[in-house]
């Protein structure tokens, strides 16, 4: 395969114009937070580079989920048709399904397309912040340079603009709960008082979303301090390897990355851990509600049948992915990405140097303006002095301060 061979990318997609535009929001911050007399927020750039194009995408997620809640409806005045006492007539159960085969190829019809709109979005943020820091770490004054490392502009192009490409989970932060409160009306006319145990749980889930949340936090600030120490001590490691081997030091600095790495992969372990957790909800919440509310359903003496088991069930499970698995993901990396919106912006807050190009550099058009200094075939060398060719000077000479 040749590069030939790759589809070229479309004119929205450059990193050139993803990093100027959010280049220029993350300036006019600045500028406006000067103005106001407050700290700037690289989340309000952030904001503004995802728009209302973005916001957009939330309604279309939004009315998938509410075809997955108008499915169950469907599907249980269909299978009340076939009861024996069933007062829905012939006609009435064809438009049903007719009803339940239009809702199934909107739900399909609209995941896809707004799956990968919403993951565009986000590949779009993170290309974009990942070229700015890359960027600045280029216009880094002296000053700025001791105050970071090459370790950590490294950790934040690699680790820490991972979790801004989760955005496509941040619109079920409020779509999630939403479906849940509409899910309980519909199970409280349905079922009446059995259906609080399952709302208990879900209500529930809410707390034990957030205090998870927080631990992602920590964690990840944890992870990448350690991260960045770790870089940093290889990269010196690796400038002073000829002072290393020449005093035979190889095992004790191999004891100190093996440290420093070990501590790392601890808390990488106890976010997997959390992780696991989460994913377990997604499992066994349901069943265990499904369990609680039948088992109150029937004990208050009510007879269970396939219309209400059928009806109660496929609204269960119509949110189990929306709220226990995109809800909780969301907080999750709302999290993490809070974290790392954190550290690129005091990062983006360190000094740059002062070019002082002269004006009429600036506006130089290598295309179309006469060159002020062209050099051709020219051989430098350090230790010895070889006879310059091909200097032109333009027309404008070029004079020095007298």
């Amino acid at each position: 395969m040749q590069n030939a061979d790759v589809y070229a990318i479309l004119p929205d997609d450059e990193s050139k114009q993803l990093t100027d535009r959010l280049e220029r929001l993350w300036n006019e911050e600045v500028q406006d937070a000067k103005k106001k007399n407050r700290k700037p927020r690289l989340r309000n750039a952030f904001i503004k580079f995802l728009g209302f194009p973005f916001l957009f995408l939330s309604s279309l997620a939004l009315l998938e989920e509410g075809m997955k809640i108008l499915a169950p409806l469907l599907i249980s005045r269909l299978i009340s048709f076939f009861s024996p006492k069933s007062g829905l007539s012939k006609t009435d159960a064809y438009i049903t399904a007719l009803g339940l085969c239009l809702v199934v190829v909107t739900e399909t019809t609209i995941h896809a397309p707004n799956f990968f709109a919403l993951a565009r979005f986000g590949l779009a943020l993170r290309i974009a912040a990942g070229s700015l820091v890359y960027r600045k770490a280029l216009r880094l004054s002296h000053s700025s340079l001791s105050l970071t490392t090459t370790g950590q502009i490294v950790n934040l192009m690699t680790s820490d603009i991972q979790p801004l490409e989760m955005v496509l989970f941040l619109h079920h932060l409020w779509i999630g709960p939403l479906v849940v409160v509409v899910v309980a009306i519909l199970c409280w006319y349905e079922i009446g008082l059995a259906a609080l145990p399952g709302v208990f749980l879900f209500v529930l889930l809410v707390p034990l979303q957030g205090y998870m949340g927080r631990h992602f936090a920590r964690l990840r600030t944890k992870t990448a301090a350690l991260s960045d120490q770790r870089i940093k001590f290889m990269n010196e490691i690796i400038s002073g390897m000829r002072v290393i081997k020449m005093y035979t030091w190889e095992k004790p600095f191999a004891q100190l990355v093996a440290e420093i790495r070990r501590r790392e992969t601890k808390t990488v372990k106890f976010a997997s851990f959390f992780r696991a957790i989460n994913g377990a909800l997604y499992l066994c919440a349901i069943a265990l509600i499904n369990l609680l509310v039948f088992s109150t359903y029937v004990v208050t003496g009510r007879a269970l049948n396939a219309e209400v088991l059928f009806f109660v069930v496929g609204l269960f499970m119509a949110i189990r992915t929306s709220f226990i698995t995109f809800f909780g993901n969301g907080v999750m990396y709302l999290k993490q990405a809070s974290v790392s919106e954190k550290r690129l912006q005091k990062f983006f807050e360190l000094e740059e140097r002062d070019f002082n190009i002269s004006p009429e550099l600036n506006g130089f058009d290598s295309r179309t303006d006469t060159p002020s200094l062209q050099l051709t075939n020219i051989t430098a060398y350090w230790d010895q002095v070889r006879k310059q060719s091909n200097l032109v000077i333009a027309k404008s000479s070029l004079q020095g301060n007298q």
